[in-house]
């Protein structure tokens, strides 16, 4: 597990990563809505981000001001985006709200 101030482990291998959100939004992804949970600093020096993405209906119910301040563990696979890192949720069971 890592949160805020841990070095990132390598790019495309798995992780748990937990920390507060300090900002969130929803955007259009692609062909997907979704939203986006910043952690680790608010955008755009936030030190991970994480996308959940509204792949038929919402997966969590949360309002976007809900998000912030709230603990979270992520896990999924560590990628890239305009050089900063990010975890993308498919799966509700992939995100754990403290």
């Amino acid at each position: 597990m890592v949160g805020c101030g841990s070095p990132i482990p390598n790019f495309g291998l798995p992780v748990t990563y937990c920390a507060v959100v300090t900002g969130s939004l929803r955007d259009s992804l692609g062909k997907n809505s979704g939203t986006i949970l910043f952690m680790c600093g608010k955008y755009p020096y936030q030190g991970m981000t994480v996308v959940i993405k509204d792949l038929d209906q919402p997966m969590f119910d949360y309002k976007l001001d809900e998000w912030i301040g709230k603990t979270i563990c992520a896990t999924g696979v560590v990628g890239t985006y305009k050089g900063k890192p990010y975890i993308e949720i498919r799966k509700a069971f992939k995100l754990h709200v403290n």
